[in-house]
Formats: structure tokens, sequence, C-alpha cells
């Protein structure tokens, strides 16, 4: 090879590395009109449990106050069932809610900050609404990049801590929380309700995320909404509280698994490797309190609150 194909061969390999960096680096902002987000929620009535699909779509543009705000509809959209806009700010890389009448947590004329994607780990953001007596915060314990059909996206792994416990989810640029849009403003209910994001479709750019994919296969993101029936394939932690070894029984049809333990302060404790089924984690050495356990593969992000005695 000589020198001017060298040369020019090396400058071509900066030129498409820097690129790539450049490209990873970008913020990537809220879906265009159109997109569906699809969540299915869980509801707890004592032993019964109940399974139903519900629909969020960014349907049309409300300006207020000479700002934009993307307006979302939907049963799901928040907990209250309440529809409300979001206003995004891309340069700072935060996300505001906004509900468009008034609502028994929030008044109408307010923008709640709901995500700020600019944190790093250890950061911490502050959310306040109406009927707390004391602020949200949520904490970020991990950052990341996932592809999103093709597409570089950032996220953050956060928690809120507070006097009903620990919620921990997943944010993700230009999709929102794993759990539900507008989770953020609602970390910390007295209801059993949990939610997922089963699948995201922003149809003008071509992308469509199904992050649970394997684990609900039956369930179509064009499908209907409404009550479902399926069988939830379950991770199974024990004993909770833990002494020494923690077993863990994981999906045989899935996989590979990722597990992390982290504490309370947002700072990674261990990445036990998995080399069996059901695998067993030795947790003598932790001090005794509260850990996040994740298990997680390509498909699935699973948190769970273990006590160490």
């Amino acid at each position: 090879m000589n020198k001017y194909c060298f040369a020019k061969c090396f400058f071509v390999g900066i030129l498409l590395l820097s690129l790539s960096n450049s490209l990873l680096g970008q913020y990537s902002k809220l879906p265009d009109r159109g997109a569906v987000w699809k969540v299915l929620f869980e509801e707890h009535d004592g032993p019964n449990v109940r399974l139903s699909l519900e629909q969020m779509t960014y349907t049309q543009d409300s300006i207020i106050n000479g700002l934009t705000y993307k307006f979302i509809e939907g049963y799901g959209a928040s907990p209250l069932h309440e529809n409300f806009g979001l206003l995004e700010d891309t340069i700072q890389k935060k996300v505001y809610l906004r509900f468009l009448k008034h609502s028994n947590c929030c008044a109408p004329d307010s923008n709640y900050l709901i995500y700020d994607f600019s944190m790093g780990i250890g950061d911490s953001m502050k959310v306040e609404r109406i009927g707390l007596p004391y602020p949200i915060y949520w904490k970020v314990i991990d950052t990341g990049k996932i592809v999103v059909d093709g597409q570089w996206r950032n996220y953050l792994d956060v928690y809120s801590k507070g006097m009903l416990g620990l919620k921990f989810d997943r944010w993700i640029e230009g999709i929102g929380s794993q759990l539900l849009i507008a989770r953020p403003l609602f970390p910390l209910f007295g209801w059993e309700i949990r939610s997922e994001l089963v699948c995201f479709r922003d149809s003008s750019q071509g992308v469509f995320y199904e992050p649970l994919k394997s684990t609900y296969p039956d369930i179509i993101c064009s499908g209907n909404v409404g009550i479902v029936n399926i069988e939830k394939p379950k991770i199974i932690i024990y004993p909770n509280p833990v002494t020494d070894l923690l077993s863990i029984d994981l999906p045989e049809n899935e996989g590979p698994f990722h597990i992390t333990i982290w504490n309370t302060h947002g700072q990674k404790i261990s990445e036990p490797i998995i080399r069996y089924r059901p695998c067993q984690i030795d947790l003598g050495y932790l001090d005794k309190g509260p850990y996040l356990l994740m298990v997680s593969n390509e498909n699935s992000n699973n948190k769970y609150l273990i006590l160490k005695k």
C-alpha cells in the first residue's frame, strides 16, 4: 500500500469514526404526529389480576402562549386517564407535561418537568405537583445506548424513592418511559397498578419498537385495545428478604440475560455471571438494607427490589 492510499484510507476512517460518534451523540426528539404508544396495564384487586392493553396517540398540536404542545390522548395517557400536552426543549434535552384542563393533581396553567435527558449517573431530577406534601426526585443510576429499529437512542435508568417504596424505570430519548409516558409525574401510587410499554410506532420516521415482543408474542402492536388474555412469563426471585444465597428462575425460551445489582445511592455493586439456570447469587457479603436487582436482555429490562437481612 503506497503512502497516498494509506493517508486517504486513514482520513476516511477518521471521518467515518467522527460521523459515527456524532450520530451516537445526537439527541432523539419526540415523534411526529400520529405516533402511537401501547401499554399493558396490570391491575390487582386482591387475588384477581386484570390485564388490559391501552393506546396513547399523538393526535394534534396545541399552541398555548406561543408554545407548541404535542397533544397526547387515550385511556392510558396518564394514571388519571386525562389527556395532556408535551412541550420539548431540544436544546436542553428536557420534556414538560401540561394538562389542558384542570386535574386533581395538576394545574392546567403549569408545565411539569417529566424528563431531563441531559442528566448523567448520580444526577437527580425534581418533580413537583399539587397534592403531594413533598417533591418527587428521580435519580439516574445508569446511562447507555440501545438500537431502536436500526437507530441509536440514549437512555437513562432511574429510580424514585418515597414513602410508598422504590420505583424504577428506563427513559428512552424520543419515546419516554418504558412503563408509561407520563409515569415520571406519578411514580408512587397507593393502589396496585403496573404498566409496561409493549410497543411504540412512529410511522412518519419508520420507527417501530417492541421491547417486550418475546415476552408477549401474542400482542400485536396494530391490534385492538381492551382486556387481553395472556400468560405472563415470570422471572422468580427467592427468597426475598435474603440472607446469603439469592435464586433466580429465568424463562427457558429467553436469553441471554444480564444481571446487575445496585445500591440506593445509584452505585453498581455487582454483575454476576449466569452460568446455570436457575442461577444462584451469593449476597452474604452485602450490608443489610434494600438493593436494586436488574435482570435484562435485548427485549426486556426487569427491576426488583430485594432486601438483604
